[in-house]
């Protein structure tokens, strides 16, 4: 090898995606990283400046021009266009065709992110989305080079061949381990050996002197809508090796993402030595239309610490806004041992995926009005109307929104009408309780994601009445309660059904849910049993994770 990459790892360093949903010099796909023996086959990564031109949209980045926006709505919601879709499309064909031979014969699998999951969904998800999907087709090739070509040379006597040329198609790696460098370089594997100054003697020959290189070309600008910078969650700060590796993996999926402070899961990919697959672990995120989450614009990731202290967050908020609690959710909060030593911490993101329909309605704090605030009231004092239509002006790229098949006019939302705020609170409750379900069932079930994503996803989507996944805000409203807490029994059978399903695979689930229903002899009093066990489970467990209450589901609007 004639150059040498320049060495990133410093302890300071920030493992939070660019505009371009990669993670810059600390990604291990984008730039040679410090070497892990639990992910030591991602010295096979292929280089972008060293592939064919069929594998060009591994390294394709999403821009405004790729983007169609949806007709009639103010957000940055849309598509990319189909041809680039198609174009991601193939890469996990290629995928398939390098795995296929490999994989008939071992019980394992490698997955990889979808692109026709792409809908609908803000500019942000998808570039984050499309990273993901680059990410995995990467982590793929580069395990079926390191089991096909690497492997059989470090385990079939290849000591004895001598040398091989180092291999200036894969991404390689820096080690501080002088035997691990000779194990690298005798394969043939781009090896870079790291070495403290106080090693090196002043006498060292120099016998080649080569080219250092620097990742110029990686984008470094955090993400911005319009003129807004609206960075990514940070995921991981801190040296490189088995920490950034991992978080570079997890990204923004499977617990929305990673608590940047906290321990790993025990669970990890399995290194290519065992001749298994290596979990992604991955799941794309959800399309998003035009969500009650944007019809009110609180922060997108709201956390924890949300400004109410006062607020007793076991008790449901009595306000006329508020769609009315569920009796099974009350019982539950009620009952559910609070004692923090509970918590496991570092499993999962505490925060919430969508603002929490409290936020919206809890009354505002006595104290007098933030400075933001108070200048704008010194400006409308003095501007009046005029600075009334300028603030339309600018906001407003149409009159209307769509939302739920509902068109709903801008200037509504400033002072949104009581039926319309109990609807938007419904769909938040609902939308918080599916991918707070979704997070947690991918810790308290992990050995069945990993078994079969696709049969686990299904199961998840079959507990609510929407078809497609958690693509709620694309169909009508409901006239009435349905799914779970439809008012004909007979109606709530095949929901209670697999609800229960998902849940016995949890660990401590009551028996009651690993017995199978009888719909012949289902009735009121089997419910009541049953969704009350299931109501009360949930959300222990849930507490024991997040450390709150979850948000869960309320009744209809009336």
């Amino acid at each position: 090898m004639d150059w040498v990459p320049e060495l990133h790892n410093d302890d300071l360093e920030e493992l939070r995606a660019r505009a371009d949903g990669h993670f810059g010099a600390a990604d291990c796909f984008q730039w040679p990283q410090m070497y892990c023996k639990e992910f030591k086959y991602t010295v096979c990564i292929p280089r972008k400046d060293a592939s064919s031109i069929d594998l060009q949209f591994t390294w394709f980045t999403p821009t405004t021009a790729n983007f169609a926006i949806q007709p009639g709505t103010a957000f940055t919601v849309g598509s990319l266009h189909s041809h680039i879709i198609n174009g991601i499309d193939n890469l996990l064909t290629i995928a398939r065709k390098q795995v296929q031979p490999w994989q008939a014969r071992r019980t394992s699998s490698l997955t990889c992110s979808h692109p026709s999951s792409m809908t609908s969904m803000c500019s942000g998800d998808i570039i984050i989305f499309v990273a993901q999907a680059q990410h995995s087709f990467l982590n793929i090739m580069a395990f079926m080079d390191f089991v096909e070509i690497v492997q059989p040379c470090l385990t079939s006597g290849w000591s004895s061949w001598g040398p091989l040329d180092g291999n200036p198609r894969w991404m390689g790696c820096f080690t501080t381990d002088s035997k691990t460098c000779d194990i690298f370089l005798n394969a043939g594997m781009p090896v870079w050996l790291v070495r403290a100054e106080a090693y090196i003697s002043p006498q060292m020959n120099i016998i080649k002197p080569v080219v250092l290189i620097f990742p110029d070309d990686l984008t470094r600008n955090v993400y911005c809508e319009g003129n807004i910078a609206r960075p990514f969650p940070l995921l991981y700060c801190g040296p490189g090796g088995f920490n950034r590796h991992f978080h570079t993996r997890w990204a923004y999926t499977g617990t929305f993402s990673v608590n940047p402070g906290a321990p790993l899961p025990l669970t990890l990919l399995q290194t290519p030595a065992s001749g298994k697959a290596p979990s992604q672990g991955q799941k794309n995120k959800k399309a998003r239309n035009i969500t009650s989450s944007q019809l009110i614009k609180p922060s997108a990731f709201s956390k924890v610490a949300d400004g109410q202290p006062n607020r007793d967050k076991w008790v449901d908020l009595h306000r006329p806004e508020n769609p009315e609690a569920i009796g099974f959710w009350t019982s539950a909060f009620q009952r559910a041992n609070k004692d923090k030593d509970r918590i496991k911490k570092g499993l999962i993101d505490q925060g919430y995926r969508f603002p929490e329909p409290a936020l919206l309605i809890t009354p505002s704090s006595p104290e007098g009005p933030t400075a933001a605030a108070s200048r704008k009231q010194t400006a409308t004092q003095i501007f009046g109307e005029d600075l009334w239509d300028a603030q339309r002006t600018t906001w407003a790229i149409g009159k209307n929104v769509q939302w739920r098949n509902m068109s709903i006019s801008i200037m509504s939302l400033c002072d949104p009408p009581s039926r319309l705020m109990r609807l938007i609170l419904w769909e938040l409750y609902e939308l918080n309780f599916q991918y707070e379900l979704l997070a947690l069932d991918r810790v308290m079930a992990r050995a069945s994601w990993e078994e079969s994503q696709h049969n686990r996803q299904d199961l998840l989507y079959s507990i609510f009445p929407e078809e497609g996944g958690f693509v709620m805000w694309s169909s009508s409203l409901p006239d009435d309660d349905s799914g779970l807490w439809s008012h004909q029994m007979i109606d709530t059978f095949p929901y209670i059904e697999n609800f229960g399903k998902l849940l016995s695979c949890w660990e401590d689930s009551p028996s009651c849910l690993n017995a199978p229903l009888d719909a012949s002899v289902f009735n009121v009093t089997t419910y009541f049993q049953i969704m009350q066990l299931a109501c009360n489970f949930y959300v222990q467990c849930f507490f024991d994770h997040f450390g709150r209450p979850p948000v869960v589901p309320h009744h209809f609007p009336a």
